[in-house]
């Protein structure tokens, strides 16, 4: 009897730890996931940057990383945040200009990230650099999606 009471409280003793163990794992997913990144243009190594600092309908642009609040954003649940960055006025033409709104988890507002390109879900256009530049104050817009530079993005801390 004392043989099977020891066991069960080695077994209840390692389910806790488990449990435990998950539990820590799942917190620091949801950390990790939460944090604010900031997202840098691979061509010219540019980052996202909302003009004028991260307002309602502030512009989205390339500009010289500084890592201030209108350069910090995340992926959430198909929302990239800082803000939302939001298509405007769901427009679902070419050339679209993406934004900062106010979130309401519209399709305009839903991006998906796959191989280093921000695609919108509302037209399945990519995000891209204007006329494939890269200077300072180059507006970003949706275009059809090319695999060329001015549409390649990486994740930066």
């Amino acid at each position: 009897m004392q043989q099977h009471y020891r066991q069960r409280r080695l077994d209840w003793h390692r389910r806790s730890r488990h449990r435990r163990r998950r539990r820590l794992l799942r917190q620091q997913a949801e950390q990790e996931a939460t944090r604010a990144r900031a997202a840098a243009a691979h061509a010219g190594g540019r980052c996202l940057d909302l003009a004028g600092g991260a307002n309602a309908n502030a512009p989205l642009q390339l500009w010289d990383c500084h890592g201030r609040e209108n350069q910090r954003f995340r992926l959430d649940n198909g929302q990239l945040k800082s803000g939302s960055l939001d298509v405007a006025g769901a427009d679902p033409r070419r050339g679209a200009r993406v934004i900062a709104y106010t979130c309401h988890n519209g399709r305009n507002q839903q991006w998906e990230w796959a191989n280093g390109q921000l695609r919108s879900k509302l037209n399945k256009r990519c995000l891209d650099a204007e006329g494939g530049n890269s200077r300072n104050g180059t507006r970003l817009l949706l275009w059809d999606c090319h695999g060329g530079a001015n549409q390649q993005f990486i994740w930066r801390a």
